[in-house]
């Protein structure tokens, strides 16, 4: 069979979907990688049997209808599926009634969005199978010995920069706002959200600078979001030896060597604690807005409440452990860490296909 896989952000998706096109050539399946942006007049050009999409929503759902008026068949696997303020807000971002008959298969992260999908939802529970998500897989070993290094020496500080609502990297503000609002959310609460980024990445910014300055053998990653404008961050730290702002690369490679990962409420919180790098929460720069964005990243973290906080962990260097109940929680959103995940996908994808295959040519026979 002929398969495409749709890679939304190659920095952050492209390593895993190679795990899973690995592993469906096992299966003597043809795999093409197909930028989402120009998913239309590619797939049109290959004819394949079967696209997994990165997600099915209002901006995709057209391409969608019109693939599966062609026979071909349609899977999903959410590249944003595991941090979200709730399984409600989740749902909300996915265009239920729209794809209903669109969507042969869907493989989601973690147990509670399968929950959430046959709460909410008309989806025949034997379409939706929890996988866990490929780029996870390098987490653990053995895909975790795979990072590359970085280009710089190993035990800084990493710094996540995540406000590319305040500050897009592309687009207006308010344009964001307006993708957010067309994705589910309040426009109220998106244009809050905005001013709240706004806020603690000024925060960010003075933590960078009186941090670096007291420990100036010290480095300093700053890793921003990849839709984020990082040219304020360029500007204020030219000066600062000891202080380096990235985008390149997969965020896990920037992980692996770090000394430890400071965060305001996002995601990569998580990627960290998968890891088992020690992570923490700026609590004392975010806010109540952005605390209630989503309670995982702060669950798996060690949670610093002053600036004075963070330089005894620096200081002690010990790392936090992750209690039971984040664990659960951890697993309940982001299934098995066991590096497998692009396994589980590549086989329900080919034993679907399988079947399809068998069943057509039932079908045939009766003709």
């Amino acid at each position: 069979m002929k398969i495409a896989l749709i890679v939304d952000n190659p920095t952050r998706d492209l390593d895993g979907l190679v795990l899973l096109a690995r592993e469906l050539a096992k299966h003597n399946h043809h795999v093409f990688l197909v930028p989402m942006y120009s998913a239309g007049y590619e797939i049109a050009a290959l004819a394949p049997d079967f696209v997994l999409f990165n997600y099915a929503r209002h901006a995709n759902t057209e391409l969608l209808q019109s693939l599966h008026n062609a026979g071909i068949k349609i899977g999903i696997l959410d590249t944003e599926g595991g941090i979200w303020e709730s399984p409600e807000q989740y749902i909300k971002s996915v265009a239920i009634a729209e794809n209903l008959h669109n969507i042969d298969q869907y493989y989601v992260w973690g147990n509670i969005q399968r929950e959430a999908f046959l709460r909410y939802s008309k989806f025949n529970s034997d379409l939706v199978f929890v996988t866990g998500c490929p780029r996870y897989d390098f987490c653990v070993p053995p895909w975790l010995a795979t990072i590359a290094p970085v280009p710089v020496r190993p035990g800084y500080v990493l710094v996540i920069s995540n406000f590319a609502l305040s500050h897009p990297r592309f687009v207006s503000p308010e344009t964001e706002i307006k993708n957010m609002a067309a994705a589910g959310y309040d426009p109220e609460y998106a244009r809050a959200r905005a001013a709240d980024e706004h806020t603690s990445r000024n925060g960010l910014i003075e933590f960078i600078r009186t941090a670096a300055l007291k420990y100036p053998d010290r480095n300093f990653i700053v890793r921003t979001h990849p839709f984020e404008d990082d040219a304020e961050y360029h500007q204020i730290f030219s000066d600062f030896k000891n202080v380096k702002i990235v985008r390149a690369g997969p965020v896990s490679m920037w992980l692996k060597w770090a000394l430890l990962a400071l965060h305001v409420n996002s995601s990569v919180g998580v990627d960290a604690a998968l890891m088992g790098i020690p992570v923490y929460s700026a609590d004392w720069i975010s806010t109540n807005l952005a605390k209630g964005m989503s309670a995982l990243p702060l669950q798996v973290s060690r949670r610093l409440a002053s600036l004075e906080e963070f330089f005894a962990a620096m200081d002690n260097s010990q790392k936090p452990e992750i209690d039971s109940e984040a664990r659960k929680n951890l697993e309940a959103w982001f299934y098995l860490n066991d590096g497998n995940s692009h396994k589980r996908i590549s086989e329900r994808i080919h034993l679907f296909l399988k079947d399809s295959d068998q069943a057509l040519v039932e079908d045939t026979a009766l003709l």
